[in-house]
């Protein structure tokens, strides 16, 4: 997907190459070819409008549709390349300024679905799991870190349920020990099966666990094995969401205790 900006232009470029295709003696057509020979960048028109669109498209010397015009496939044909190359760019180039997103790897594609976020059962149970797990895997899952670090009050980043360590995501995923009952089992197959599928994508580089889990994906993206990737969707994938549905259940229960015990203590 492009942001809907981007489709309201499309739809506006479109009408130009409508424009464009005006027989040479019409009022329309020989407004656009005055305006936009005559007018200045200042000018309000929306021929201006159009050519500083385009210019952002790197679509340059539009004024020569006028004389060559495109037909109406290939006037879409080359919209949708130029607007898509433009976004997809412009996308990538920015999450790579966000941290949150480093476990994503700069994955995007316009029209298609970033695999984390698809399933392929109508399972509700697994269905209903991927909000969380999308959560982890953009860096918008609250934790105590996260509280620490945007509270105006002073609050301390420590893991309420072990008391231990700042709760972040390695933490969370790996370490916190009132997790591991829910972590152990799970975790002993991700990377039994993660060690396997990489072994056949013959990937030789250190395999970051706590990434593995949060996007089993991002050893993939130069390798473009549909086989690799359809294990991965398959088979690993829903081992990892079900981890993560797991702890975050299992997180939230504890938490939703000690609150419950901390109101009562208050209480008495």
């Amino acid at each position: 997907m492009i942001p809907i900006g981007a489709e309201l232009r499309i739809k506006i470029l479109t009408l130009f190459g409508t424009i464009t295709r005006s027989e040479k003696p019409s009022n329309v057509w020989r407004i656009a070819e005055r305006q936009l020979k005559l007018k200045s960048f200042n000018s309000n028109s929306w021929f201006i409008d159009i050519k500083k669109l385009c210019l952002l498209y790197n679509i340059e010397n539009i004024e020569n549709f006028l004389d060559n015009p495109l037909t109406k496939t290939k006037w879409k044909s080359f919209l949708n390349n130029k607007v898509q190359s433009y976004w997809t760019n412009k996308i990538l180039g920015d999450s790579k300024m966000y941290s949150t997103l480093r476990y994503i790897n700069c994955q995007y594609t316009i029209g298609k679905i970033h695999p984390l976020i698809t399933t392929k059962t109508a399972n509700n149970r697994d269905i209903v799991r991927i909000p969380t797990r999308t959560k982890i895997a953009t860096g918008t899952y609250i934790f105590q870190s996260n509280r620490a670090s945007f509270n105006k009050n002073k609050v301390s980043p420590t893991c309420k349920l072990c008391n231990k360590s700042p709760e972040i995501l390695s933490h969370f995923l790996l370490t916190c020990e009132s997790l591991q009952n829910d972590r152990k089992r799970l975790m002993e197959i991700i990377i039994d099966m993660g060690r396997e599928l990489l072994a056949k994508s013959c990937f030789v580089e250190a395999v970051d666990l706590a990434q593995l889990i949060v996007n089993p994906f991002y050893y993939t993206v130069d390798k473009r094995n549909n086989e690799i990737v359809q294990n991965i969707t398959g088979q690993l994938e829903s081992v990892c969401r079900q981890l993560i549905n797991n702890l975050h259940m299992k997180r939230y229960e504890l938490l939703t205790k000690q609150q419950k015990c901390e109101k009562k203590n208050n209480l008495s």
